[in-house]
């Protein structure tokens, strides 16, 4: 059976949420997939993010050894 549009959008996603294994992930994948219906993505830029340790890194003080 080959399907298209709404109906294999819809079996694509029945299928992936019947293989999560708890109640409780499956809740909270569909409320996931039901927000991203109403909102957009949101995009973060981390380019200027190459050392992610400097700025702790700057406030503490060395470790004596």
């Amino acid at each position: 059976i080959k399907l298209k549009g709404f109906p294999a959008w819809f079996m694509h996603r029945t299928y992936h949420l019947s293989r999560i294994p708890s109640v409780n992930r499956k809740v909270r994948v569909v409320i996931d997939w039901t927000l991203a219906l109403f909102f957009r993505r949101e995009v973060v830029a981390l380019g200027e993010l190459h050392d992610p340790r400097e700025s702790f890194t700057e406030v503490t003080p060395p470790v004596p050894g």
